[in-house]
């Protein structure tokens, strides 16, 4: 591995993912190239003290879902970058770190499911 670039794995559900930390707790996030967002946690994660807008995301089957927006800061491989963090109304819901979260990072996406092989590189 380059020194500009980072491992990822594959998940129980065999996507790719990634750790990060989030308010000081390490999380998994699945890497998801059909989310435009940033990143989107489970609404019992919210900071409720932080300032939240609400609006709408669209998902993947058509349907609208409501959702919070919060400005928070996400850390991973060593660099902290703050972004529009999406909470969804709902119970439950998946952590998704999308194309948002990749631009922001400034970083390329390498997955080969055939070689068991996720990679983050740095995109200088």
């Amino acid at each position: 591995m380059q020194e500009n670039e980072c491992k990822g794995h594959f998940c129980a559900q065999r996507l790719p993912c990634v750790s990060f930390h989030h308010r000081n707790q390490e999380q998994t996030g699945i890497l998801d190239t059909g989310f435009n967002g940033f990143a989107q946690l489970p609404s019992w994660n919210r900071d409720f003290s932080k300032p939240a807008r609400t609006g709408y995301s669209s998902l993947a089957n058509g349907t609208q879902s409501a959702t919070f927006f919060v400005e928070e800061t996400i850390t991973f491989a060593g660099r902290s970058v703050t972004g529009l963090v999406q909470y969804p109304s709902g119970l439950g819901s998946s952590v998704l770190l999308g194309m948002g979260f990749l631009k922001q990072f400034k970083l390329k996406l390498i997955v080969s499911p055939l070689n068991n092989l996720v990679i983050l590189r740095q995109d200088d």
